[in-house]
């Protein structure tokens, strides 16, 4: 009887194991085909155009149920990224995020990790054999911090982000980070067109109507001037460049020319002819899709030439009596005026300041 129990007892033991383990392993099987996985054609609603990165992932983590995996050293999630406001499938949107920023992304079971260059996708029966002075160290990646979120058919909870590991031998980004403190940031040289128009206003011209055409590193610049009592068109070159996100810093050479007609002793044809040359630095910051805030000092070189009978001809006394009748353009203050009585032409140099706003036509 004794060897009948102990046999009983040995068989219902290891029935007991083997029912345990199915259903550890039913389970684990359970999990893991209800973990959560990326769905890039689900849908997701985005409020608004323009949204910080950590803003926009969060938002979409939440609606999604996934988690963003970025390395701050490349990409700041504090940056603005412009996306297309409404509803829009995962896919979209990340399309569009790697067309406007450069970001790419892949798919890690529940993540989307971005990077900036393809991914290389390694096995661990199958390691890859280099040079120890060409081996490329991981770069370091940062979770976007969300509350966690729990997939809707088993409730299973998203990885903490010690889940993802560096030294996986699953993934492994071919570009290193750069250093930290380095800026990610446009080439100054893109062959991107640029357009734009606005108004501006300055010390000497309150109205400022002018264009911009050509690329963000050379473009012309078109203007019409007037403060009611003289006008001039103006025509030049400027450059920019992307300081960061928002803000862009030109540099711009103008000149225009007027003239005034006066006859002192009805038979004596006068003209006094100037030409205003402008060197302008401006800063610009983007204020919506198009819109930009446009503010910066200007160093003005106004040369006069003071013509009597079609030649030039010294005034013979100080500007502000020989033309005290003619109305011609003076600037409002000089910081320096090389007038002289006995000289036919002079120059005047004052620093001025310019403020406008700009409608640019391509993004």
């Amino acid at each position: 009887m004794t060897g009948y129990i102990s046999v009983g007892q040995d068989v219902i033991s290891l029935l007991s194991k083997f029912f345990i383990a199915a259903g550890l392993t039913l389970l684990t099987a359970t999990v893991f085909a209800q973990e959560a996985t990326v769905k890039l054609q689900e849908e997701v609603t985005i409020p608004v155009a323009d949204m910080r990165l950590d803003a926009l992932l969060t938002l979409v983590s939440k609606q999604a149920g996934i988690r963003f995996s970025v390395n701050t050293r490349k990409f700041s999630t504090s940056r603005t990224v412009h996306v297309k406001k409404g509803t829009q499938s995962l896919l979209r949107l990340l399309t569009e995020l790697r067309e406007h920023t450069g970001i790419d992304y892949r798919v890690l079971g529940g993540h989307i990790i971005f990077v900036d260059a393809p991914a290389l996708i390694l096995t661990k029966k199958a390691p890859v054999v280099v040079k120890r002075e060409s081996v490329i160290p991981p770069a370091r990646f940062a979770i976007i911090p969300v509350s966690p979120v729990t997939t809707k058919q088993a409730g299973v909870t998203f990885p903490t982000p010690d889940t993802i590991r560096k030294n996986t031998g699953y993934f492994r980004p071919l570009v290193t980070a750069p250093p930290a403190g380095a800026k990610r940031s446009e080439s100054p040289f893109t062959l991107k067109p640029y357009a734009a128009a606005g108004m501006i206003a300055d010390e000497s011209f309150y109205v400022n109507p002018t264009i911009h055409a050509g690329l963000p590193f050379l473009y012309l610049v078109g203007s019409w001037s007037t403060n009611f009592s003289f006008s001039m068109l103006r025509y030049g070159a400027g450059t920019s460049i992307g300081l960061s996100d928002n803000w862009r810093l030109h540099l711009q050479g103008t000149t225009g020319s007027m003239e005034a007609n006066y006859d002192s002793l009805a038979f004596l044809q006068k003209t006094v002819k100037a030409q205003l040359h402008k060197l302008s630095l401006a800063g610009e910051k983007q204020i919506g899709d198009h819109w930009r805030l446009h503010f910066g000092v200007a160093l003005n070189s106004l040369q006069t030439i003071y013509y009597t009978e079609g030649k030039p001809r010294a005034l013979g006394k100080q500007e502000r009596e020989a033309l005290a009748n003619v109305k011609y353009f003076k600037p409002p203050y000089t910081i320096s005026n090389n007038f002289s009585p006995d000289a036919s032409r002079s120059n005047k140099l004052w620093i001025g300041f310019q403020v406008g706003i700009f409608y640019s036509f391509l993004r």
